[in-house]
């Protein structure tokens, strides 16, 4: 689908609205943690596979596929010393913040078949542009293959 959201991806959202062309869930805490908005949006894991070529194993030396433990889709192909971090553990660092009503997660999910996650979150506070409504302030965190990326 051209919006990258497919039928096995899942978005959980907290503004009592179903989220992302209804395939998501509404959950009533507006402080709910970064960990349980993703085992809740992601209830699956990320698991080690061999590559496999034409019915064949590769060798191990080449590396290693990270498949969906429900689906057995690939989500990607990864050198032998990757680490998975499963999804559910991916924004414990937020945690904190939520706790301290310093963020307040809107929206939490997955695109392209759960290769991509992501949160939205609220920041305290409003901003106003000159000549512009005044309007909530956001953040998107999402794991890229370097880091973690922020987008205010």
């Amino acid at each position: 689908m051209s919006h990258e959201i497919e039928n096995d991806d899942q978005m959980v959202s907290t503004k009592g609205i179903v989220p992302w062309h209804k395939l998501g869930i509404v959950v009533p805490d507006e402080y709910l943690t970064a960990t349980r908005a993703m085992e809740l949006a992601l209830p699956w894991t990320a698991e080690f596979q061999p590559i496999m070529f034409n019915g064949q194993e590769v060798p191990a030396t080449i590396g290693k596929m990270v498949v969906r433990s429900d689906t057995q889709r690939v989500l990607g192909i990864v050198k032998n010393r990757y680490n998975i971090i499963q999804p559910q553990d991916s924004f414990n660092f937020l945690d904190g913040l939520i706790e301290s009503h310093e963020l307040k997660i809107e929206t939490a999910g997955s695109l392209r078949h759960g290769s991509r996650i992501f949160i939205v979150a609220e920041l305290p506070g409003t901003s106003k542009l000159p000549g512009m409504n005044t309007s909530s302030i956001f953040s998107l965190v999402t794991p890229t293959m370097a880091a973690l990326t922020f987008i205010a």
